[in-house]
């Protein structure tokens, strides 16, 4: 699914919409157009030093081609934004923002549901999700493992 219009209308059909404005303002072109330039010139000088290429990508003929570069902005661009901290853990009585996990991952509520994902993040992560999601439910392993182990 390499174009963005296919990639949108994948997720329309589960009834997701990708409505972000992503690349809605010119200013994002001006500033995605450098970064284009940048990565070609760089895929450039690895090519020149012999490192392999495994898999190439449908590339503008020309860095100085706007328009043709703007298509595969259009076409190619993905945002890498991260969806977390829509199940935050806080207290269910915060009255300002209440939570819907409790600190040992339950949710509020609901019998035998944890929750372990960037969803229970109180606050986004400025980082990569990765590290801190695998933290998480390395901690949710080891309280099942506990709460488990209680039963026994």
């Amino acid at each position: 699914m390499d174009d963005f219009e296919e990639h949108k209308l994948q997720f329309s059909k589960i009834g997701i919409d990708q409505t972000l404005r992503f690349m809605s303002d010119p200013a994002d072109f001006t500033l995605a157009r450098k970064a284009v330039r940048l990565a070609l010139k760089l895929g450039n000088a690895m090519k020149a030093q012999g490192f392999p290429i495994l898999r190439g990508i449908t590339a503008p003929n020309s860095e100085n081609d706007e328009e043709e570069i703007d298509n595969l902005i259009r076409h190619r661009a993905r945002t890498t934004y991260h969806y977390s901290s829509t199940c935050r853990m806080a207290p269910e009585s915060d009255t300002q923002s209440p939570g819907v996990v409790e600190d040992l991952l339950r949710a509020y509520g609901v019998s035998n549901l944890r929750v372990c994902d960037a969803s229970v993040f109180p606050q986004i992560v400025t980082a990569h999700l990765q590290a801190p999601v695998v933290m998480v439910a390395e901690k949710c392993a080891d309280m099942i493992k506990a709460s488990i182990a209680k039963e026994l």
